[in-house]
């Protein structure tokens, strides 16, 4: 049953998850020259290589279970899960946004 649940999550977190490794398109006036692509072919090969491995999604499935278990919708919840671009100090302030932004 333990190990339904995380499937479940990783199959509904995955495709939200996938968006952000996407390569970005700049603005024309940040377009960055020609002799850095390896550089920033190199950072982007190392940012996706952890969430690639896509592991148990624990994280998620927690996020995702006490917020069901508050009322909230899981179709309300996945797009709202990723606030980390907000600056949070901790992980405890990263929960209370993440429950701020579900209600």
């Amino acid at each position: 049953m333990v190990q339904e649940t995380l499937e479940k999550t990783k199959h509904l977190v995955w495709p939200e998850i996938e968006k952000y490794l996407k390569d970005p398109v700049y603005p024309t006036q940040f377009t960055i020259p020609a002799n850095y692509l390896k550089d920033i072919n190199s950072y982007w090969k190392i940012v996706r290589e952890y969430p690639n491995r896509k592991g148990k999604y624990l994280r998620p499935t927690l996020v995702l279970l006490v917020a069901s278990a508050m009322g909230a919708k899981i179709k309300r919840i996945i797009p709202k899960i990723d606030v980390g671009k907000k600056h949070c100090t901790s992980y405890t302030e990263w929960n209370w946004l993440s429950m701020q932004e579900i209600r």
